[in-house]
């Protein structure tokens, strides 16, 4: 969904905005909400055993309204085509696709669908209803917040900009073992206030291994207008019969 694998999803698993006004959390997702519309094109590098490299590249189109279309062209064609009412994707060479009304996507997609390309929405979103903890500022962070879900740990650390500049997950409220990092940078003031990071670098402790993932964003354009053939199924899925399982779009 959305060109996220696994190793960049994992922030997604935890819980987390504060109930209250002033929060760090609210200060640092209320901008996005300017963000009506993203298009840019999406990198994602996974270093893999023995030097190699796992690489994903995507063009994404991304519009308030639950609508999006993303084409992937490697490491396998996929494009994804949601018109505020319906969902569908396709993998090239199966004999069918994913296809659902929107009200019926899983919650992790349905966030995705609803949370602006290369901006950290989805992250944030899962910390809402969580007490904010505030922590004491670092050498490297003047501000930084910890949200306890009963199961995990995060920390938000924000620069001397007041941009989101480190995602953290732990074990524990000790922060003694860290499960997942992301390190925000070079970013991009695309409108008043509001930041996109266009690198954004992944550590995580998936399954007792360390995995990697670096989130190259290119060609970034924000509030754009976008054509709205580019959110017409019909235009891009000729011929394709949509199944409502993921797992039967492909023949036995």
């Amino acid at each position: 969904m959305v060109d996220r694998i696994a190793v960049g999803s994992l922030l997604v698993m935890v819980a987390g905005t504060v109930l209250h006004a002033e929060t760090v959390l609210q200060r640092v997702a209320a901008p996005y909400a300017a963000v009506r519309s993203v298009s840019g094109e999406m990198r994602r590098d996974t270093p893999l055993p023995g030097g190699a490299t796992a690489r994903m590249l995507s063009r994404v189109h991304f519009e308030r309204g639950d609508r999006m279309h993303v084409e992937t062209t490697a490491p396998l064609r996929r494009r994804i085509v949601c018109d505020g009412v319906r969902f569908r994707m396709h993998l090239e060479g199966e004999p069918r696709g994913y296809g659902v009304p929107v009200a019926d996507l899983p919650a992790d997609m349905l966030g995705n669908l609803r949370s602006a390309p290369g901006s950290p929405e989805m992250a944030l979103r899962q910390l809402e209803g969580v007490e904010e903890r505030p922590l004491p500022a670092s050498e490297a962070f003047p501000v930084r917040a910890g949200y306890d879900n009963g199961k995990t740990f995060t920390v938000l650390s924000l620069d001397d900009q007041g941009r989101l500049a480190q995602i953290e997950v732990f074990a524990a409220a000790d922060l003694r073992q860290r499960i997942a990092r992301t390190v925000f940078s070079a970013y991009r003031e695309v409108l008043p206030g509001v930041w996109f990071a266009c690198v954004q670098k992944t550590d995580a402790v998936l399954q007792g291994q360390e995995r990697s993932e670096t989130l190259r964003i290119g060609n970034l354009i924000v509030n754009g207008d976008l054509p709205a053939s580019l959110f017409n199924p019909d235009a891009f899925f000729e011929n394709i019969a949509f199944v409502d399982t993921l797992g039967a779009t492909r023949d036995p």
